[in-house]
């Protein structure tokens, strides 16, 4: 072995500690704690964005199935305040017809 060849092999032992710090510095920046929540909390807002989106466009393109939907339930749950108005009113015709 010359000094080249020993100059040359901790050339090379220098690069691959240099290299495995850099990789193992990495490796603690991506598996911090910290790290792990941030992705998984943005990864949470993208789901539910493209989820919000998603329903948007839904609500957008079935509208007007949405709102016959809406003013059925709508009276669904009105039908006894409209049946005793309706009720009121009839006898209120009745005795304006009927003065006796």
């Amino acid at each position: 072995m010359n000094r080249r060849d020993v100059l040359s092999r901790h050339d090379s032992r220098m690069k691959a500690r240099e290299t495995l710090d850099t990789d193992v510095t990495q490796a603690k920046t991506n598996l911090h704690p910290r790290t792990i929540a941030g992705r998984w909390t943005a990864k949470q807002k993208a789901m539910a964005r493209k989820t919000a989106d998603d329903a948007t466009h839904l609500v957008k393109k079935n509208a007007l199935l949405i709102g016959a939907v809406a003013i059925g339930a709508l009276l669904f749950i009105g039908r006894k305040p409209i049946s005793t108005l309706s009720n009121k009113l009839r006898q209120a015709r009745k005795t304006e017809q009927d003065p006796t």
